[in-house]
This record gives structure tokens, C-alpha cells and sequence, in this order.
């Protein structure tokens, strides 16, 4: 029986795009925390300027200002980042100083 090999190329001599076969965001994470860790952390230095939802599978560097009614699920956010009020965000890799608005 002849098998047939997968092209590892396409014709711009490039791999071909795959689209990840599940969350990347926790796996990351798992990957940065030693074994049997609590994978949700907020750095102390986080500051909350109100009432927000962080996801037990996240994580918030040092420095960074959360505003009010935000919502942050499987996602990972840098060091001295500023997230504004009412934003939403899942399934995140934000890295260090990078703030979130409307504009």
C-alpha cells in the first residue's frame, strides 16, 4: 500500500496555515506555571478602578490598570497594560504595554 505524503509547502514555497484544534490561550499558560499550580493569577500590583470579571484560567502582569465592568477570560495580559472600562476580553495574548480603548 503506497501512502501519500502531506505537502509540507504550498506554491509560495510557504508551510501551509493550520487553524489551532483548540484553545491556545490556557495551554500557553499551563505551559508558563509550574505543575499543580492555580492557573489564575493576578499580579498584587494589578489595579481595579472597579468591579471586574477575571476567568480563573487567566493572567495579569504587574503594573497593569483594569477599569470598570471588564471581562477577562482565557487570556493573557502584560506588564503595565491599560485596559478600559467595559472591554471584553477572551482567548488573548496582550503583551506589555498595551493599552485597550475605544477610540
Amino acid at each position: 500500500m503506497d501512502v501519500e505524503e502531506a505537502p509540507t509547502s504550498n506554491i509560495h514555497g510557504r508551510a501551509p496555515r493550520t487553524k489551532p484544534t483548540g484553545p491556545e490561550v490556557p495551554r500557553i499558560l499551563q505551559a508558563l506555571l509550574p505543575p499543580n499550580a492555580n492557573p489564575k493569577f493576578i499580579h498584587p500590583g494589578v489595579v481595579f478602578q472597579g468591579k471586574s470579571q477575571v476567568g480563573a484560567d487567566s493572567m495579569i502582569g504587574e503594573g497593569t490598570t483594569v477599569g470598570d465592568k471588564v471581562s477577562i477570560k482565557k487570556s493573557i495580559i502584560g506588564q503595565n497594560c491599560r485596559i478600559a472600562e467595559k472591554a471584553k476580553i477572551s482567548n488573548s495574548v496582550i503583551m506589555d504595554d498595551v493599552t485597550v480603548a475605544e477610540k
